[in-house]
């Protein structure tokens, strides 16, 4: 039986002081349909973290890596699903997915509409080759906005998980820290 209920995925990143100690999460929330009983939720979360990076690159990343592990859900069949909802309260990350603005930067070799370079292209070219990845296996990928701090259960669990992570934070971002050296 195939699951048309929408798997969600809800990303936050954080940084503590811009930039700064960093960190990222993912709330996948799914439901495992068996038989002829009713759906049951299931909830997966992800996090972690950088020494020192940034919160747009936290934001970019916790979809990278919840997406990535969606996709290795779906891979091992431990979800059956043909919609995904992403759900971010990075405004800036929301539309640039869903206008397609990564297409112009590759035409415009990375340089945006303010004829200023686009940041982050190595976290670009990860989420658009994840988000071909969904359309090759013909799973409807839609990335919803979504208000910080505004009391949606799941996004505030994010949140709150990746303030945990940039606290621990060791690992070290190598693009950040190549290209912003002190």
């Amino acid at each position: 039986m195939e699951n048309d209920i929408v798997t969600e995925l809800y990303t936050d990143g954080s940084a503590i002081e811009n930039p700064g100690r960093a960190g990222w999460s993912f709330i996948i929330k799914y439901y495992e349909i068996i038989d002829d009983k009713p759906p049951v939720k299931k909830l997966v979360s992800g996090s972690g973290g950088f020494r020192r990076s940034t919160n747009s690159r936290m934001e970019m990343t916790a979809i990278i890596e919840g997406l990535t592990k969606l996709m290795e859900m779906i891979n091992l069949k431990q979800i059956n699903t043909k919609r995904v909802k992403v759900l971010s309260d990075s405004e800036f990350i929301c539309k640039s997915i869903n206008y397609n603005w990564i297409l112009k930067w590759i035409k415009n070799k990375w340089i945006g509409s303010l004829k200023k370079p686009i940041k982050n292209k190595d976290l670009w070219l990860k989420i658009h080759s994840l988000i071909y990845d969904f359309k090759i296996k013909q799973i409807e990928l839609t990335v919803e906005w979504i208000k910080g701090h505004a009391n949606f259960e799941y996004n505030e669990l994010a949140d709150h998980l990746a303030k945990e992570a940039a606290l621990k934070a060791i690992e070290i971002d190598q693009e950040y820290e190549k290209i912003n050296k002190k």
